[in-house]
């Protein structure tokens, strides 16, 4: 069993109550281990991150608190290109989501038009409704 470390903690303070509820409920069960990259952001630190362009939406609900990101952690590190793994966390967070009657979002299945006619997805991402 996997449990968060302090600075996932603290990011997950920081979103809706709902968020913080499921991520924990996620990695009670999650047979891969994950850490939150991302949670609250403000305006500025959005409008850097389009600017960069790491992200492209100036209006991103991590300026509300109601988004985060993760990431596996594979042998103690973060591991971006652990595919299988993310997919296999982003369905738990479906799965557990719909059980707890929690409204979500998935970066990897965008479900905007306009999105998917730019082929952008984003993993890592997990946003209430």
């Amino acid at each position: 069993m996997f449990k968060f470390s302090d600075r996932s903690e603290q990011l997950l303070n920081t979103v809706h109550i709902d968020l913080n509820k499921l991520a924990h409920e996620v990695i009670k069960v999650s047979k891969v281990d994950f850490t939150i990259t991302s949670a609250l952001r403000t305006q500025q630190e959005q409008d850097k991150l389009v600017a960069r362009g790491v992200s492209w939406n100036k209006n991103s609900l991590h300026v509300k608190g109601k988004a985060i990101d993760i990431c596996p952690v594979i042998n103690g590190q973060l591991d971006f290109e652990a595919e299988s793994d993310l997919f296999y966390l982003v369905g738990l967070f479906d799965c557990k989501a719909k059980e707890l009657g929690i409204k979500i979002r998935l970066g990897a299945f965008w479900d905007n038009p306009s999105i998917k006619q730019n082929r952008r997805t984003d993993g890592y991402h997990i946003q209430l409704e």
